[in-house]
């Protein structure tokens, strides 16, 4: 018996056929030498543009002291089941109150940990940056930190303003929320804060963002070292706190401290992260 193929059947097949051969050249393209920042992570979400989730990306407004180094932590909501292996931006700031320090981008125990990271600057107060990786990140919490120095008088502001935020390939939405960094001058009264933070088996926890949070929005970071430590200083006396810290898939619960003088010996646990 002789079959004879439908006019519909044969488009079908013919359609397939065209579809392999984009695919594959789409992946000869994308293997070709183009430049970090231009380089695409090619990924299919799972989910349809109809379900797809919006995962909030935001800055913080902080402030910092004049002439000193400093981090600003990004945080985002959470990130579970979303395949995100990706993302890139650019970042609009003043380049006469802050610059970026000559690593502007650490992933060092945040979400972000293990990813590879490319930036540039094109003109005075622009950051471009993609990073990228092979394994899904999970979670909330701090997404990467920024690396700047502030080289502004006391009392001037830089915002922090995102453009072209995207994960992946545009899957899942993002809201990107813009910060901003203002320069204050270093107190005569200012006093330290010192402790430690520990797993709940008693093993320091190294690259944990420590964060110390007041009225005002006064707020400076840390990063505890590779025993545990972490250190705050220049800190205004007679006002309460909040000290809060996360790192890869643990964080601390938010403590609640007044000072008055300097302040040691403060022993904090992380625990690990519930979803």
């Amino acid at each position: 018996m002789q079959h004879v193929l439908r006019p519909a059947i044969i488009a079908a097949l013919l359609f397939l056929s065209l579809s392999t051969i984009e695919n594959v050249f789409a992946v000869d393209n994308d293997r070709s030498g183009s430049s970090p920042l231009q380089h695409r992570i090619p990924y299919r979400s799972k989910r349809s543009p109809g379900n797809s989730a919006i995962v909030t990306v935001a800055a913080p407004a902080v402030n910092q002291h004049v002439g000193t180094s400093f981090l600003v932590p990004v945080a985002v909501t959470d990130t579970t089941g979303e395949g995100i292996i990706s993302w890139q931006f650019d970042l609009l700031f003043n380049p006469a109150i802050i610059t970026p320090q000559a690593v502007p981008v650490s992933t060092l125990g945040t979400l972000g940990s293990g990813l590879v990271v490319t930036y540039n600057s094109p003109s005075p107060g622009l950051l471009k940056v993609v990073l990228f990786g092979t394994i899904p990140i999970s979670g909330s919490g701090t997404l990467f930190n920024f690396q700047f120095t502030a080289v502004g008088a006391a009392g001037e502001t830089s915002p922090l303003t995102w453009q072209n935020f995207m994960f992946n390939e545009g899957l899942p939405g993002s809201v990107a929320t813009d910060g901003s960094v203002t320069l204050v001058s270093p107190t005569a009264a200012g006093v330290s804060v010192e402790g430690r933070i520990t797993d709940p088996s008693g093993r320091p926890v190294r690259n944990a963002v420590v964060v110390l949070s007041g009225d005002s929005e006064f707020q400076i970071t840390a990063l505890t070292n590779a025993f545990g430590y972490f250190n705050f200083f220049d800190v205004p006396t007679g006002a309460t706190y909040l000290i809060s810290a996360e790192t890869k898939n643990l964080q601390v619960r938010p403590f609640v401290l007044s000072v008055n003088d300097s302040v040691t010996g403060i022993e904090l646990v992380a625990e690990p992260t519930t979803f």
